[in-house]
């Protein structure tokens, strides 16, 4: 094993046999700091702030000691139910193996079969969209037509079916991972493909995210490594640039964002992501000072994207619809997840909230089975993007869960001898995994 002597606890070459075809082992990932629910929310409030601070345009209006309220808000109820639930699971780690012993094995041939039959679904569906509003966003933007991508799908339908192709996607590269067949990056890579299709950034920044957490959970973090994740980390944040110049037009964005000092010579990708990221903590700071509190106790603001669109619309239906938070500036209009539970209960909202998804976050980084992992994946993405939406209570991006867990539901094993030197893969032999 990477040339070392084997101790006498090992198991011998002969006594080790070939794994079954379709099976393969599940890839050993660590519990880096990096990946930690603390830390991927901390990264991303912290970086909002950061860039907020440097105040490159003119709509942000407020300073330091409003910022430090509230991330105190926001982060403290989140570590001190993190050191809980690390209590309560008896374990403080900072580094370890987290999916099962190392003689846990997946049924890739299972797993397999379950996500291609349920892209089929995907793509018949899809199509029948395509066909029924006469095309996608980006045909229409390319025809002139005045048609947006707010005008294609059907509702709920259309969220169903983003939550189903992220997860295939999550589901498909993980087993990439495991396996390092490349017929596994094709659902991914028509993922990709199909946010470009319906100008959908939202979707191709959860699919981003969720795959690069699987990727730097099962990596070995070399020069190498760091060298190729700058580099599809910029390549990202020039493709956001582009879809967004599709969208709006650069030089419309460069007025709307009041940016003078911004540097003109920058591709206008960081333009995009500058602003993305330092408005949200804006607009939540706006709503902090000047929103008006439910006067009763309620849930609607922070729930209402939880019901499906035909649900929501019977529900809902004689009352105001939620404001989602006060905005500085009509173009932008995201406030974070933290605004809805403040108008909804105030500052205690902002607490309970932080409370509760720091105890589901932890709850499955504690778990070491493969189907826990992949809804972790999950999980931290909705972290990353805290700054921006609630998407523990967005069915097209939290439904992924439900889709994981019937993919991957009874396809681990475990198997004895603890290690073997060989896998065979749907009759393919493969590499051991070191």
């Amino acid at each position: 094993m990477n040339g070392a002597m084997p101790s006498e606890s090992e198991p011998s070459s002969h006594d080790i046999p070939a794994l079954p075809s379709g099976f393969a082992h599940a890839p050993i990932w660590r519990r880096s700091v990096l990946l930690h629910p603390c830390t991927v929310l901390s990264l991303a409030w912290f970086l909002s702030a950061a860039l907020y601070e440097m105040k490159l345009s003119r709509l942000f209006l407020y300073g330091l000691p409003e910022i430090i309220v509230a991330l105190s808000y926001i982060l403290l109820p989140f570590y001190l139910t993190g050191l809980l639930c690390a209590a309560v699971f008896g374990v403080v780690r900072r580094s370890r193996p987290a999916v099962g012993p190392p003689n846990s094995v997946l049924n890739v041939q299972r797993q397999w079969h379950r996500i291609t039959w349920l892209f089929a679904c995907w793509a018949a569906c899809s199509a029948f969209e395509v066909v029924m509003f006469q095309g996608t966003p980006l045909y229409w933007k390319l025809t002139g037509s005045s048609k947006t991508y707010f005008d294609f799908g059907f509702s709920t339908l259309h969220g169903c079916l983003n939550s189903l192709i992220l997860a295939l996607a999550l589901c498909s590269f993980y087993l990439y991972r495991t396996t390092h067949r490349n017929k596994f990056l094709l659902i991914p890579a028509t993922c990709a493909f199909w946010t470009v299709l319906v100008i959908s950034r939202q979707v191709l920044i959860v699919e981003i995210i969720e795959l690069a957490i699987v990727f730097f959970a099962t990596a070995r973090w070399t020069f190498m490594f760091w060298a190729r994740v700058s580099g599809a980390a910029l390549a990202t944040l020039l493709v956001f640039g582009v879809v967004g110049d599709l969208r709006s037009g650069a030089e419309n964005f460069r007025k709307l964002a009041m940016t003078d000092d911004f540097p003109t010579w920058l591709p206008s990708g960081f333009l995009w992501v500058y602003m993305y990221i330092a408005t949200p903590l804006n607009n939540l700071l706006h709503t902090l000072a000047h929103g008006v509190v439910s006067p009763e106790p309620t849930l609607k603001e922070t729930a209402w994207l939880l019901f499906p669109t035909v649900i929501r619309n019977r529900l809902f239906a004689d009352t105001v619809p939620p404001i989602g938070g006060l905005l500085v500036s009509d173009v932008f209009t995201v406030c974070s997840v933290y605004a809805q539970p403040y108008l909804d209960l105030g500052l205690n909202g902002i607490v309970i909230f932080s409370v509760f998804i720091s105890g589901f976050c932890h709850f499955f980084w504690q778990k070491r089975s493969v189907c826990s992992f992949l809804i972790y994946a999950i999980l931290a993405q909705c972290l990353a993007l805290t700054v921006f939406f609630n998407h523990f209570f967005y069915l097209p991006v939290i439904a992924q869960l439900f889709w994981v867990f019937i993919i991957f539901h009874r396809g681990e094993h475990s198997m004895s001898p603890v290690a073997t030197r060989c896998e065979t893969v749907a009759g393919d032999a493969l590499p051991a995994s070191s």
